[in-house]
């Protein structure tokens, strides 16, 4: 495993947006667990659906299932934690996700052409 070095600019930008987030759930009147239940840092939902801003949809909850990042298993889920960069997606582009021209055009990522949205999908490297 290698070693990934956090300068204390980047470390004092990652603890504003926890502590943002974090702020968010208790704006919702949603209690944290943490990482291991009672143990670990408080910065877990108890459940999946108090992360996420609209209920996984079938076709996203299978992208994720089908991936191999384990992000739905697990109690408590990778995607329960609020610092989770894969519930963030799902917040952001589900909305779209039978227009995801719009969502992706509203963030800058394209004009026009985009045809589908795909979560966790898994591509060869050749």
């Amino acid at each position: 495993m290698r070693a990934v070095f956090i300068s204390g600019e980047q470390m004092k930008a990652y603890e504003y947006i926890l502590s943002r987030q974090i702020q968010w759930t208790t704006n919702q009147g949603i209690a944290l667990i943490g990482s291991k239940g009672e143990r670990g840092r408080c910065a877990y939902t108890p459940t999946l659906v108090q992360n996420l801003f609209k209920t996984l949809v079938p076709d996203v909850r299978k992208y994720f299932e089908d991936a191999d990042s384990d992000e739905l298993r697990g109690i408590p889920s990778k995607m329960q934690a609020v610092h989770s960069s894969s519930t963030i997606a799902v917040n952001i582009f589900q909305y779209g996700i039978n227009q995801p021209y719009i969502t992706a055009s509203a963030c800058g990522f394209c004009r026009k052409g985009l045809e589908s949205t795909e979560f966790s999908a898994i591509y060869k490297i050749s």
